[in-house]
Parts: structure tokens; sequence; C-alpha cells
């Protein structure tokens, strides 16, 4: 009674990490449910991605070149802050 519930909620998997589970899974033929164990996520989270990537060959290019275009803009704005300072 009275006893907090930790959150069991992980946080959002990174590209690296669905790089890994699409290897693991398309090439290593590994089971979706062993890979969403492993990482911590939900076989459906796995089928999920997994189903992404076979409409779409380039979805994980996509987001590499969503992150690498944010980390690009950040670093823009950090060189105009110090150039203003």
């Amino acid at each position: 009674i009275g006893r907090w519930k930790r959150s069991k909620k992980r946080a959002l998997l990174g590209i690296k990490e669905k790089t890994d589970i699409v290897y693991k899974v398309l090439i290593e033929h590994e089971l979706q449910k062993e890979v969403a164990l492993e990482y911590r996520v939900s076989p459906i989270v796995v089928s999920c991605l997994i189903c992404k990537v076979k409409k779409n060959k380039k979805y994980l290019q996509e987001i590499a070149d969503k992150i690498a275009d944010i980390k690009d803009r950040r670093s823009r704005i950090s060189m105009i802050i110090e150039k203003l300072n």
C-alpha cells in the first residue's frame, strides 16, 4: 500500500538501436520476440520497425539524415551566438 510504481517505459530508440534491430531480424534471422526482449521494447515495436523498413528501403537513411540536419542546425546556431558575443 502506498508504493510508487517505477516507470518501465524505455527511452526512444536511437538510430543505432534501430539499425541493430533490423539487422538482427532481417539478416541474422533472429526471432522478433527475442530481439524485443533484448532491447526492452514490445514485439509490436519491432514488427512495426521491420514493416517500415520493408516498405521503404531508405527509411533508416532518412532518419539518419534528419538527425544530421538537426545537429547541423544546432552547430550553426551556436556559431552565430558565439559571433554575437
